[in-house]
């Protein structure tokens, strides 16, 4: 053989031969295979789905237990301004006995 035009003639015509062999064989391996691929994925998906709703459930827990701190903390804070301000109107009473005690004094010595 040698001229390559007839070598090439009798080339494509092996390669053509081949793959009408090959591709139907190739697709049938590659069907288990891409099947394969494809429950992985849904497996995996699934795994993904799982894990988020789990990470979801931990930050609302955590959202929710900060939030009835911060409640009780702001309870304890409304507790201690309405104590502050009965001492403050405690003092304030004080203060004007004091006044007018001092006043009748005054009056007296006066």
């Amino acid at each position: 053989m040698k001229n390559p035009v007839v070598k090439g003639i009798l080339v494509s015509v092996a390669i053509a031969a081949a793959s009408s062999i090959l591709i139907p064989i190739v697709i049938r391996a590659s069907r288990p295979l891409a099947r394969a691929g494809v429950k992985s994925g849904l497996v995996l998906y699934q795994k993904g789905r799982e894990t988020a709703a789990e990470i979801g459930e931990v930050v609302e827990d955590f959202i929710a237990e900060t939030r009835a701190e911060f409640t009780g903390t702001t309870e304890i804070i409304g507790e201690a301004d309405e104590a502050i301000s009965d001492i403050g109107e405690e003092i304030s009473e004080v203060a004007d006995e004091v006044r007018a005690a001092a006043e009748k004094r005054t009056h007296r010595a006066g």
